[in-house]
């Protein structure tokens, strides 16, 4: 009993210790990411929609136009890379039905089975750019600058725009034939 309670205990310092070693190696990106995360939770808090806002999409447009059109243009970029044909591109705001509205649209003429994933899917392109951002703004140290007011703004945009919609998982699940081999291979890689 004493042995498995003593070996319990290293573990425990060896995990107390690999924590440290981690944010000890990482905390510059650590603390990049503070800002971001609160700045996305109090665009979440303002984009609450109120029952009496008439001009609620209007709102959330403006304050979301960098990462609504960078989540369109993702889709766009894809879907000229994979011959969907993107024909148009918006990002304003309209109104669908029953009070939902959609901020932004690509139309594509060629969603086909071997497409559909890549393109339904490519606004989750948006958190390799804030990776990559976040990985060069801090690889050699990270010292406060007031443009970073600015940057952290926009990396919350899109992130918060990053995440495909509704409409964007129906598209994907057109390629069903491929989204099934690709879900297997990384559930049984591990």
């Amino acid at each position: 009993m004493a042995l498995l309670l003593t070996e319990t205990y290293l573990a425990l310092l060896q995990l107390l210790r690999d924590v440290r070693f981690v944010l000890e190696m990482h905390a510059n990106v650590i603390l990049y990411l503070i800002p971001v995360f609160l700045i996305c939770a109090w665009l979440q808090a303002l984009h609450a929609r109120p029952p009496h806002a008439r001009s609620w999409p209007y709102t959330q447009s403006i304050s979301l136009i960098v990462g609504v059109f960078i989540h369109e243009l993702l889709h766009l970029l894809v879907g000229v890379l994979t011959y969907a044909k993107p024909v148009a591109m918006s990002i304003i705001p309209r109104h669908i039905d029953k009070g939902y509205y959609e901020l932004g649209h690509v139309r594509l003429q060629n969603i086909r089975w071997f497409n559909g994933v890549f393109v339904g899917l490519a606004p989750l392109l948006g958190f390799v750019g804030v990776a990559v951002f976040i990985h060069w703004r801090t690889r050699t140290g990270w010292v406060f600058s007031w443009w970073d007011l600015l940057a952290w703004y926009v990396l919350a945009q899109v992130s918060m725009s990053a995440w495909p919609s509704t409409s964007d998982i129906k598209i994907a699940l057109r390629s069903w034939p491929l989204v099934i081999p690709i879900t297997a291979y990384f559930v049984f890689s591990y």
